[in-house]
């Protein structure tokens, strides 16, 4: 679940809870945690009868629980946002198990036989409020991207049958069998603890992997007391249901029951210790560290594996209810096979639901919900190949937003995101029936025209625009579009489109709002004065790429840096709907980003050790220097952007350290190309990362180095082309 932009994950304590030097409270905090498991092996050492036995150990876990309580609760008031809620659910976690605990001593003790509820029953349902606080935990940190909803639903589908698929089977064939020797144990407790061990892996893997990240060199040592803890914690539900194995009995005796209460009090207590550790931390940000893509697979084990184990869990669990002699267990085993029943009802369900999602993704553009330019073309194709076989008219409408950057500087780039929604419907208003609209680049919408000749397309295309003049955005005011109308005669539908976008250029001219129809000679004679500035543009352009393949060539292991930056770069300036003049201006800046690299020696572009203080500034001259040598090149506004490239969202960066808003815009988008590129490439010193790894990375650098909106279009961006 992606979380807001002022929902970043930064937390910064509040007043010290804690008076004394950090390091004392750390030291205090560990003696504290040695006398503990000390007087708990103690009870175990030195008490000879049972039940005092149990009860001093419930007594001592439970707490441990109230402690952890008042620890967690200390974090919870003193931080904010992401890691206010994170506290928070731990505390809620630890405040279930502490109560689990507390009615757990009050039948040990006896004080509960005449509830009307069993004490153990409602033990029970306070481990499960924890269990749910993991899920909750789970799902509200972990972020899906580049999915549809049903396969979310479904990948966590898919969780909970593996899970139910294993606790069933180790409550029938492995843990079950070990309680058969305690007398009469009820199903319902045997299959709790059978599923123990896997809700402890859950924990362990899920907490590991989706809240803290799998970067575990980033670490704070707080985050990794708590990983320690959730070490802890599996142990322990592991342990739970083993110690009354016949084997772990005959060896350990009633130790057997104690390793895995002891698991239970050091998981406790390392959650304090770890709560003490950040709290005494000064001002330190939290940053979550979520997976940067977690996305449904649509392997063999999905597709393949998982429904075969279902479908056979489904035959065993009926066989083995059938055989059961107890009516509890009899009851238990055909809950199992219902679980299992309806786990496969509703993954089907999804998995259909997520197949059309996915079939109508081929066509359809994401955000507005129209076609999309691959069907664009196919239907462009076909429609013509229909009208040179009937003899019937077709046309072609292009148009493209007036001044859509400003919408997005002034309203920002979700503001930007509606406006298109709410222009793609104008457009649908203003077309006919059997017309077929698709968004095909940006802010640029195209409509087939089927039947239309060029009166019946301008009608139409007069009808959009006013439909479009009728839209306004606080702060930036009414809407406009400009348009260009192509009809046949044309040699193919490239043609066709061709012409229908000189009718826009020619629009675009005539000032905002204008219509167009295509003009052959208009179109096919430019003036000399645009024929000069097109014979410039390319010379420029070819001087800009001659430049930048001067820089990569310098270094084998970075070819294709430049390229690949300029790649990226343009691909998020489209997606954060920029002019396509400015898009180009920053392909060409992402070209000639690292220019400057002309000057730096190659000893030291290639060394691959630590750099030297005087050689870290010679390296990061080099974005000065970049600046300078393109002085002469008419694209003055890249300038500000090759300059700034290397500056971070906090202010860190360099040449001038500047934070925020104060980074243009351009500058801002090349750090993240510039950065994912980097780190997707090998080095002498290191192998490039995953696709995944390098997601993350960037994931992890939002807020602090890069733009934290920007961060989030181009994570979107990159994941939908897999690059």
């Amino acid at each position: 679940m992606v979380p807001s932009v002022d929902e970043s994950g930064s937390g910064t304590p509040g007043t010290p809870l804690f008076r004394m030097r950090p390091s004392t409270v750390r030291v205090l905090t560990w003696i504290v945690f040695a006398l503990a498991v000390t007087g708990f092996l103690g009870i175990y050492a030195f008490v000879q009868d049972a039940h005092l036995v149990r009860v001093a150990e419930e007594s001592a876990i439970c707490a441990v629980f109230v402690l952890g309580a008042v620890c967690l609760f200390g974090a919870w008031v003193h931080t904010r946002d992401m890691e206010r809620r994170f506290w928070g659910l731990v505390l809620a976690g630890i405040v279930s198990l502490g109560a689990a605990r507390l009615y757990e001593i009050a039948t040990v003790a006896g004080f509960g036989a005449g509830w009307f509820i069993p004490g153990d029953v409602l033990s029970g349902a306070f481990e499960m409020a924890a269990v749910v606080c993991l899920l909750v935990i789970l799902t509200s940190f972990s972020r899906f991207r580049h999915s549809s909803a049903s396969a979310q639903v479904r990948y966590m589908v898919d969780i909970l049958a593996v899970c139910v698929v294993a606790a069933g089977a180790l409550e029938i064939w492995v843990i079950g069998p070990w309680y058969d020797g305690f007398g009469r144990v009820s199903g319902w407790i045997r299959l709790i603890y059978s599923a123990a061990p896997i809700v402890g892996a859950f924990a362990l893997v899920g907490m590991t992997a989706a809240v803290l990240g799998t970067r575990s060199s980033r670490w704070e040592s707080w985050e990794r007391l708590l990983v320690l803890a959730l070490v802890a914690l599996a142990g322990g539900l592991v342990l739970a249901p083993v110690s009354y194995a016949d084997a772990t009995w005959s060896v350990l005796g009633g130790w057997a029951h104690g390793l895995s209460e002891l698991a239970w009090l050091c998981a406790g207590l390392l959650v304090i210790v770890s709560a003490v550790y950040r709290h005494v931390e000064e001002q330190t940000e939290w940053r979550v560290r979520p997976l940067a893509v977690l996305e449904p697979a649509y392997g063999v084990a999905s597709s393949v594996i998982l429904p075969t184990i279902q479908i056979a869990a489904l035959l065993l669990f009926g066989l083995s209810a059938a055989d059961a002699q107890d009516p509890g267990a009899r009851a238990v085993r055909l809950g199992i096979v219902g679980l299992v029943a309806t786990t496969i009802a509703t993954r089907t369900f999804l998995t259909v639901a997520d197949t059309h999602a996915l079939a109508s993704g081929v066509v359809t553009d994401t955000l507005t919900g129209l076609h999309n330019r691959r069907h664009m073309l196919t239907s462009l194709a076909d429609q013509m190949a229909l009208a040179v076989r009937h003899g019937e008219p077709v046309s072609v409408l292009v148009l493209d937003v007036d001044d859509f950057g400003r919408t997005n500087a002034v309203a920002g780039h979700v503001a930007g995101d509606a406006v298109l929604s709410e222009v793609a419907r104008a457009i649908d208003r203003g077309v006919r029936t059997r017309d077929i609209v698709s968004r095909a680049g940006a802010d640029e919408f195209v409509v087939i025209l089927p039947g239309a000749d060029a009166a019946i397309a301008e009608q139409v295309a007069l009808r959009v625009l006013v439909e479009i003049g009728t839209l306004s955005v606080p702060g930036v005011g009414s809407l406009s579009a400009s348009a260009g109308v192509a009809s046949l005669p044309a040699d193919d539908g490239e043609d066709l489109l061709i012409r229908a976008q000189a009718a826009l250029r020619s629009a675009r001219a005539g000032g905002v709002g204008a219509l167009a129809m295509y003009d052959p000679e208009i179109a096919e004679s430019p003036d000399p004065e645009s024929r000069l500035r097109e014979s410039n543009e390319r010379a420029e352009t070819a001087t800009v790429r001659a430049l930048a393949s001067a820089v990569d060539a310098r270094d084998e292991a970075t070819q294709d840096h430049s390229r690949n930056v300029a790649r990226y770069a343009a691909m998020l300036a489209r997606a954060i709907g920029l002019e396509e003049g400015t898009v180009l201006h920053i392909e060409y800046a992402g070209l000639l980003h690292d220019v400057g690299k002309i000057g730096i020696p190659d000893e030291l572009l290639h060394k691959v050790g630590r750099f030297t203080q005087a050689e870290q500034e010679l390296m990061q001259s080099h974005a000065v220097l970049g600046e300078e040598i393109l002085q002469s090149i008419a694209m003055r506004d890249i300038l500000p952007w090759v300059r700034h490239h290397h500056e971070r969202w906090d202010g860190s960066g360099y040449p001038d350290g500047l934070a925020g808003d104060e980074i243009p815009l351009g500058a801002r988008i090349l750090a993240l190309a510039n950065a994912y590129d980097s780190v997707r490439s090998d080095r002498a010193h290191r192998g490039g990362l995953s696709r995944s790894a390098a997601l993350q990375e960037i994931d992890l650098g939002m807020g602090s180095a890069f733009d934290p909106v920007l961060g989030e279009r181009f994570l979107d961006v990159i994941g939908r082309t897999f690059l």
